[in-house]
């Protein structure tokens, strides 16, 4: 009967180093956390009630979630591929309720917080706009998959190729990108030359929003990753959004294109 820290191991020996970068973070975090709540418990003698207490909080009610999120991901692998648990508990555990964002960016927001923000928070901007990817996928972004064609994305735990096409929009974007960083591999870096790193490029992030709001520049705050559902938002059709992304489930896009306001014709 296996533990759930003898699962997390082999979670993060067989599955982990197979996601992205900024994602293997992010799992490690919570693989931490797990480990001091559950990992000397039985898997097979959980139930659901014990994660009651460990949902049962004020704040960080949706950090929670992803904790358990990573769990039922390491018990589904424990349970169907390596053999070291019955069945996946969390299966039966109702998470914190959580609240879809709503935020969308106008045009008008989009531009004035750009022109005040620095030259490389501007780029990354544009980056995710024109091309839909997260902020970890612009931040990692190589010179070496940037081709004539377009932009070489590996998406995913399988690492699937996703090409995004090659525009003027997206090549005027890289050009300046060039003239920030002459010499390094990464097409956004530092002032230093180097790789920004995720929590790096949130403080600039943060301290750009707060200026911008502090100056009436915009009237309320947005994240980076609302960039993302703009791109969604401002396409064609979700059908052009959904290939662009690169995402599997469809349903998934869908819900970032739902952010707008939906019209519909009266009964009469």
């Amino acid at each position: 009967m296996a533990t759930i820290n003898e699962i997390l191991d082999r979670f993060e020996r067989e599955y982990v180093p197979h996601l992205a970068a900024s994602t293997q973070k992010n799992y490690r975090y919570h693989i931490e956390v797990l480990r001091t709540e559950f990992g000397a418990r039985n898997a097979d003698e959980l139930k659901p009630r014990d994660f009651g207490p460990f949902l049962d909080v004020a704040t960080g009610k949706s950090h929670r979630n992803r904790s358990l999120a990573v769990l039922s991901c390491a018990m589904s692998e424990a349970v169907g591929r390596w053999y070291m648990a019955e069945r996946n508990v969390l299966r039966d555990v109702k998470r914190n309720p959580t609240h879809r964002r709503e935020r969308y960016v106008t045009d008008e927001e989009f531009a004035a917080f750009k022109a005040s923000a620095s030259a490389r928070v501007g780029l990354a901007m544009e980056l995710s706009l024109l091309t839909g990817q997260k902020q970890g996928a612009i931040l990692g972004l190589l010179w070496t998959n940037v081709l004539p064609d377009g932009i070489l994305f590996r998406r995913g735990r399988r690492g699937k190729l996703l090409m995004v096409k090659m525009s003027p929009a997206v090549a005027h974007v890289l050009s300046q990108c060039r003239a920030l960083a002459p010499q390094g591999p990464n097409v956004l870096s530092t002032r230093a030359g180097t790789a920004y790193t995720g929590a790096g490029f949130r403080q600039n992030w943060q301290k750009a929003m707060d200026k911008a709001l502090k100056g009436g520049v915009i009237a309320e705050r947005f994240t980076f990753n609302d960039l993302r559902a703009k791109s969604v938002i401002d396409s064609k059709s979700v059908g052009t959004a959904h290939r662009r992304l690169g995402l599997h489930d469809l349903s998934t896009t869908q819900q970032l294109h739902d952010r707008d306001v939906r019209t519909a014709e009266p009964l009469r």
